[in-house]
């Protein structure tokens, strides 16, 4: 199995970003870590402010809510089913790809095809 955490990371950005309208001089994402035979993989997702009114805080749960129910990195395809499209899902897919990546020894455009 493999042990998924989360955690809500705060960045002070050194240049304000701008995008329809909205600026933000800092942002709040999460940071996922897949775990498995000792291997870590890491990966970081935003919520979408703007388009979809997501909040960082509800990424926590979800994020929970899949920690020990796969068994391999490639069942990240089962995620879809598992979690709504946001951040929170985004940052898990990226954490598997890379634990992937380390298991393996190959680059994830590799195992990407």
């Amino acid at each position: 199995m493999i042990k998924i955490s989360a955690k809500l990371v705060h960045h002070e950005l050194k240049t304000p970003v701008s995008v329809f309208g909205h600026r933000w001089d800092d942002v709040t994402c999460i940071l996922a870590t897949a775990e498995m035979d000792g291997v870590k993989g890491q990966g970081e997702g935003m919520p979408i402010f703007y388009r979809k009114d997501e909040k960082v805080d509800a990424f926590l749960p979800q994020v929970a809510a899949v920690d020990g129910i796969l068994e391999k990195p490639q069942d990240r395809r089962l995620l879809a089913g598992m979690m709504p499209s946001n951040g929170a899902r985004n940052a898990v897919d990226a954490a598997l790809w890379d634990l992937e990546a380390k298991l393996t020894g190959k680059r994830v455009w590799e195992l990407a095809g």
